[in-house]
């Protein structure tokens, strides 16, 4: 049994505790119902399309963001496999690296996560310097014949 308001639907946003732990619980007890919200609740902030992260925007709450590792880790043990890329990202782009290494008592992620964030991270500052830098070799335009009307012509569209 239950109390229905510990755990209410969208648009309630409960702790990270509070659905990591109704998650975990659900499966054990047969729960199929809580199981479903406590997903419905990681998958609000972590959409799997880039439209959705989009449309997300500014309504990120980033109400998970001091839990990322753990929301890792969770996504792993409760098969919530399509949370991962944002929550990479995320910890990717919010956490300092020092905090993923594992310490001495466990806590960060493990190895392999360590190199899939270090090379998320360098794929993003690649493509996003990249992109950046663009501009100072713009591609030909094919068929142009004047470089400065080709240039003029860039500018203006």
């Amino acid at each position: 049994i239950y109390f229905r308001r510990f755990f209410e639907p969208l648009p309630a946003t409960p702790s990270f505790p509070i659905v990591a732990g109704v998650l975990r619980m659900s499966p054990k007890y047969e729960v199929d119902v809580l199981r479903r919200r406590a997903l419905l609740h990681l998958s609000s902030q972590h959409p799997t399309t880039l439209d959705d992260w989009d449309a997300l925007g500014q309504k990120y709450k980033g109400a998970y963001d001091e839990f990322l590792l753990e929301l890792i880790l969770l996504a792993r043990q409760t098969s919530a496999l399509w949370i991962l890329p944002v929550a990479f990202y995320t910890t990717c782009t919010r956490v300092d690296p020092e905090v993923l290494v594992a310490d001495a008592n466990g806590h960060g992620l493990p190895a392999t996560d360590v190199v899939a964030c270090a090379r998320g991270l360098r794929y993003l500052d690649t493509t996003a310097t990249s992109a950046i830098l663009d501009f100072l070799n713009p591609r030909p335009i094919p068929g142009c014949l004047l470089p400065e009307f080709c240039a003029q012509n860039r500018g203006a569209k």
